[in-house]
């Protein structure tokens, strides 16, 4: 389910990592999904991920602040590691903002823009796409 008002897709098409699986997924500052047989396909998300399944109905959200002072968070990361071995069905970057990783499992991960920073950045080869604050749409919703 695409939480995106607006279906256009920033650049018209899908990002390259479609049909490729998920290969790996790293934590330093942010959560790094790596795409690919080579690991040439990088999303580093910086903000939350909601994780939906409309194969068994199954949703749930992810948070990772390793530098939240007070409390570090680290929710449902074992749960999203699962889609380790999926392969991408549909990559899309939407011009609000919004990133939509389709598996192939019907697993779909969604992550919004954030305000004030950047909410995820893709990475393919010399490609950088990162969402600046508050996505990429210039005009006022």
């Amino acid at each position: 389910m695409t939480i995106s008002s607006d279906t256009s897709l920033l650049g018209g098409k899908e990002l390259d990592a479609v049909g490729e699986p998920v290969s790996a997924m790293t934590l330093d500052s942010n959560v790094v999904l790596l795409v690919g047989q080579r690991r040439e396909h990088e999303f580093r998300i910086e903000n939350d991920i909601t994780v939906e399944n409309h194969g068994n109905g199954s949703s749930f959200s992810v948070s990772y602040d390793p530098y939240n002072r007070a409390d570090p968070i680290r929710e449902n990361l074992t749960e999203l590691a699962a889609i380790i071995g999926r392969t991408v069905v549909h990559a899309k970057a939407y011009v609000t903002g919004t990133l939509e990783i389709v598996l192939d499992d019907g697993t779909v991960l969604t992550v919004a823009p954030k305000d004030k920073y950047e909410a995820w950045t893709y990475t393919f080869g010399n490609f950088i796409l990162s969402c600046p604050p508050g996505g990429f749409d210039p005009l006022p919703r």
